[in-house]
């Protein structure tokens, strides 16, 4: 037990649902970094990491300020060393010289395109990124201008990635503008690839002609979005439409947690 807890700390992914709990067992952390640089060096300053939707949302922002301004993003593993005992309600804005600590916790109140998160969206600040970033890998490029389409899209969902309702039901509400919410939509989500055979069909009636002009177009579909038993939530046409196509995988956002 304690060996496979070394483990869980040693690779621990930030993402929006991490804990300060949990942030404070890790030794390192797996994170991401939005830079306008595409040779980000690390240097001597302080350095603001966050998560990967984190991340993808400060991008979406500045190019909606900034047009088509190319954007980079990095996916980074930083050595926390010693962390704060507490955890700030924003940026601390620490003085490096009389820093105590290594780095630092703080509750990022990023506006996400599609509203504000509800997540615990922990940013953390590296004081001595040189020392602390131990790899750092170049996940894409970004230089397209940011467009309400993109949020319909689902590209911001990464297979392995676990998101919270919010998110999902944001990500809904882009394909369906008058969705209600009927409390289907609650806990925790990941996005997984599976199937089309292995999902079961929905119980809302299908509009045959929608599926087959879904399925003539030759672009991956947005997620379907299912529950924790596997049936549909969102997304019953593009299923169809993946089958009819006869595609081996789509994306999928399934409750893994109510």
């Amino acid at each position: 037990m304690i060996k496979l807890m070394t483990l869980i700390c040693e690779g621990m992914k930030l993402n929006p649902l991490t804990t300060f709990q949990e942030l404070r067992r890790a030794k390192t952390i797996t994170c991401y970094h939005a830079s306008e640089d595409a040779n980000f060096t690390p240097l001597d300053t302080p350095l603001h990491v966050g998560s990967l939707q984190q991340s993808l949302a400060l991008i979406q922002n500045m190019k909606k300020s900034y047009g088509n301004k190319k954007f980079y993003l990095y996916e980074l593993v930083v050595n926390l060393g010693e962390i704060s005992p507490f955890m700030y309600d924003e940026d601390p804005q620490v003085d490096p010289d009389n820093s105590r600590y290594n780095s630092y916790a703080y509750s990022n109140r990023i506006e996400y395109p599609t509203g504000l998160h509800r997540g615990n969206n922990i940013s953390v600040v590296i004081i001595n990124p040189r020392e602390q970033i131990e790899s750092k890998r170049l996940v894409k490029a970004l230089n397209e201008k940011y467009t309400p389409e993109d949020e319909a899209s689902g590209n911001e969902f990464y297979v392995g990635e676990k998101y919270d309702s919010d998110a999902v039901f944001h990500y809904v509400m882009s394909q369906h503008p008058g969705f209600e919410d009927d409390d289907r939509i609650y806990g925790v989500f990941q996005c997984l690839e599976m199937n089309p055979k292995d999902i079961e069909e929905s119980e809302y009636v299908i509009d045959d002609d929608k599926v087959e002009q879904l399925a003539r177009s030759d672009k991956p579909f947005p997620p379907v979005v299912l529950n924790s038993f596997g049936w549909i939530i969102d997304g019953g046409h593009r299923l169809s439409a993946a089958k009819l196509r006869g595609d081996s995988k789509i994306k999928v956002l399934k409750q893994i947690r109510k």
